[in-house]
């Protein structure tokens, strides 16, 4: 019989994990209630509970070296237990061990039975045997940290990638790097199918960055912010007005910032600075490449939150834009995000023949859903989900979308199409499919794959621009 959790940081993180376990593979997005923890506390969870997450095959993988049972055969609170001290052990290395395995054995005895308690002191034990943490940092098999992980880490049998450089292993207990697909999916948590398909796609050595990548925590970067002007004693990063000077740091793009401050002062940003918004340069690579396109009627169909929608509504100012939403939820989010925007209009997709009456768009954009490969630093719950077969039912939700959307087309209309997917079948065949049906021409298009870190990181992403042709 389990008794009450105490709260805590560990608690709340291996209390939202157990949902997750019921579900795995197939994972919505995560949000986290930390509302009963304190700031501290509560940053601590949403760490433990992403580097879940992010790090769940690895994990899993190493947990299932000292079980009697495989993981996938334990009970779900035994496995969330089991998988959130796992993830402080193995990634989070400035939390002390023996606290770790405390709390966690506690936690089993409240969360699971009081005889689990010692199944997992056992486990937990002999996974925190398994770290290094006394290497040097200059020796062989060292931890190194470098300003960007993705030269710190290079496969090998006794290393796993960090967010900052690299945790070494007692012993060669990953997969041998002779089945290099086995090996990353192991090393880096992403499922082998993905990982065959990388290195069939882009080869070894890129696909080892990208599975790296994806190792990550993305860091928030803003678009919009204005730049401060050259005065006497001005800070490089911040000094504008209502934002203070540390709170963040350009970006290597162009118009793009990397945020350092709290998130109460990114808020406060965001309302002082109106055509600011969170995006990442990758994802606005699609909007930018028809900057120079005059649209009198945008439609952007598929508008989700309304980021790429208010990155149109600034870029094109004299344009009518018809933002449209199917999910109800993301429906209130995008109301919310462009309040205010005098160009745009936002509907429901069953409203949408009412809401153009009779009108026909110039632009039409198609962010369409997808299986967000690009964007797996972000989104890390996505990469368990990839399959064929869920492959196969967005290829044709994608092509539903893109029929219906194009009905409200003019006859001289650009397409603007994006994913974040790295998947060709989602990216380029589409594309081609929309041209095969005498529909449209490509007129511009570009995959960028996910890479960089802190300053220079940004997601991949995939457009192409589209000229329909005219009827005859």
């Amino acid at each position: 019989m389990t008794t009450p959790v105490p709260v805590s940081a560990r608690a709340v993180a291996a209390k939202a994990l157990v949902a997750a376990v019921q579900r795995f593979p197939n994972l919505d997005p995560q949000v986290l209630v930390t509302s009963a923890l304190d700031p501290r506390e509560a940053r601590l969870a949403l760490a433990v509970h992403r580097t879940t997450l992010q790090r769940w095959i690895t994990i899993e993988y190493l947990l299932d070296r000292h079980l009697r049972q495989p993981m996938r055969l334990l009970e779900p609170a035994l496995r969330a237990v089991l998988l959130t001290a796992g993830a402080q052990l193995l990634f989070m290395d400035r939390l002390p061990a023996h606290a770790v395995v405390d709390e966690s054995v506690e936690l089993a005895r409240h969360m699971v039975r009081p005889g689990a308690a010692g199944v997992v002191n056992a486990v937990l034990r002999k996974l925190a045997a398994l770290v290094d943490a006394d290497a040097e940092p200059d020796g062989a098999g060292a931890k190194s940290r470098h300003a960007h992980a993705g030269l710190a880490w290079q496969p090998a049998p006794d290393r796993l990638p960090l967010n900052d450089g690299v945790r070494p292993l007692r012993e060669p207990c990953l997969p041998s790097l002779d089945q290099l697909d086995r090996h990353l999916s192991v090393a880096t948590s992403h499922p082998v199918a993905l990982v065959r398909r990388w290195i069939a796609s882009f080869g070894r050595a890129q696909a080892i960055t990208v599975c790296g990548h994806g190792t990550l925590t993305p860091p928030t970067i803003v678009a919009g912010l204005p730049t401060p002007g050259p005065s006497p004693g001005m800070p490089r990063s911040g000094g504008l007005p209502g934002i203070a000077a540390d709170a963040f740091v350009p970006h290597e793009q162009a118009g793009f910032a990397v945020w350092q401050g709290t998130h109460e002062q990114l808020v406060a940003a965001l309302h002082e600075h109106p055509q600011a918004r969170v995006q990442d340069p990758g994802a606005a690579r699609a909007v930018a490449a028809c900057a120079s396109l005059q649209p009198r009627v945008i439609l952007d169909y598929c508008a989700g939150r309304g980021t790429k929608t208010r990155q149109l509504a600034i870029q094109h100012p004299q344009a009518q834009i018809i933002a449209a939403e199917v999910d109800a939820a993301r429906l209130t989010a995008l109301r919310e995000s462009v309040a205010g925007l005098a160009n745009v209009q936002v509907t429901g997709i069953s409203q949408l023949d009412k809401t153009m009456a009779g009108r026909l768009a110039d632009l039409i954009v198609l962010d369409v859903p997808c299986s967000n490969t690009a964007v797996l630093a972000r989104r890390p719950e996505a990469r368990y989900r990839f399959s064929s077969a869920s492959m196969e039912q967005l290829i044709a939700l994608q092509r539903q979308i893109i029929t219906r959307a194009l009905t409200f087309a003019a006859p001289d209309a650009h397409i603007l199409y994006s994913t974040c997917s790295l998947e060709p079948e989602e990216n380029a065949q589409q594309v081609r499919w929309i041209t095969q049906q005498g529909k449209a021409r490509v007129i511009d298009e570009l995959q960028t794959l996910p890479a960089g870190y802190a300053t220079t990181y940004h997601d991949g992403a995939y457009h192409a621009l589209l000229r329909q042709r005219q009827s005859v």
